[in-house]
């Protein structure tokens, strides 16, 4: 794309977008992320997220999606305590990630 006449974060744009065309992001993070690849080509100075956030905040979603549906369809008490758990794990695990990077 440099061959284009773009320089690297206008290319870097263009390619993030072309990836979230095929699926929309699934997290506010990888949203948040793709809007800051704008910014960068814009020339703003933006503060990269971690790919291990993003990875925490989709198993966070992940389990809470999770726990949702067990509380539809009824699930045993013994399945919804293990996934409360696991949200609150998760949870914790985001939460931590997000302090730790300033987020």
């Amino acid at each position: 794309m440099t061959q284009q006449n773009y320089d690297r974060p206008e290319a870097e744009f263009i390619l993030e977008v072309e990836k979230a065309g095929w699926g929309s992001p699934e997290t506010p993070l990888e949203f948040k992320r793709l809007v800051d690849t704008q910014r960068k080509a814009m020339g703003e100075e933006v503060e990269e997220i971690p790919e291990e956030v993003i990875d925490a905040e989709r198993a966070f979603l992940s389990v809470d999606r999770r726990l949702k549906e067990a509380y539809g369809r009824k699930a045993p008490q013994s399945e919804i305590d293990l996934l409360e758990v696991e949200k609150a794990e998760a949870a914790a695990k985001y939460r931590e990630l997000l302090l730790l990077h300033g987020l």
